[in-house]
């Protein structure tokens, strides 16, 4: 499939959510070299079709939030055993103000709640709580367009799991 061909995509574009759009619009600006994975593709010039591309999407999804959640699990429990550590502090100040994550806090409550006894910076950590990546805490947080926090779904029974068992 050409560049120049993959316009006649947007004919077809009826019926797809949002996300899916994003990533067709994404498939359609890389270049050829970006849109192949093996030495086969390559040498045969070919690119993937749009299905094919946004399965692999979807898979490197899946596995980036299975490692996400891995990270998490191997975590969180030292972080309540190291209360000390802004990560920690920041987690538990929020299961509490959320009642459990029973209900979403403003980010802004939360940082406010976290600075009034504390020196520490909050944004800097809370953000590596909310972002995946190599180098972050671990992910717990999710926050809407908002600001509203809640645990991050994949995780929050686990956490909240951890957190109830240490109460008793």
């Amino acid at each position: 499939m050409e560049k120049d061909s993959n316009w006649s995509l947007l004919d077809s574009t009826e019926g797809l959510n949002q996300e899916q759009l994003t990533k067709l619009l994404k498939f359609m600006s890389q270049d050829k070299e970006d849109k192949f994975n093996n030495q086969n593709m390559a040498n045969n010039n070919e690119i993937p079709s749009l299905e094919e591309y946004l399965k692999e999407e979807e898979e490197q999804e899946k596995a980036l939030i299975t490692e996400e959640v891995a990270k998490v699990e191997r975590r969180v429990p030292n972080w309540l055993e190291k209360t000390h550590q802004i990560n920690s502090q920041i987690l538990q100040l929020f299961i509490t103000m959320s009642k459990n994550n029973e209900i979403s806090i403003k980010r802004d409550e939360l940082q406010k709640e976290f600075e009034r006894d504390h020196a520490d910076p909050f944004y800097s950590n809370y953000v590596q709580m909310k972002n995946f990546g190599s180098n972050n805490h671990a992910k717990v947080f999710e926050e809407d367009s908002l600001g509203n926090i809640r645990l991050w779904n994949p995780v929050a029974d686990f956490i909240v799991g951890l957190y109830e068992s240490k109460k008793q």
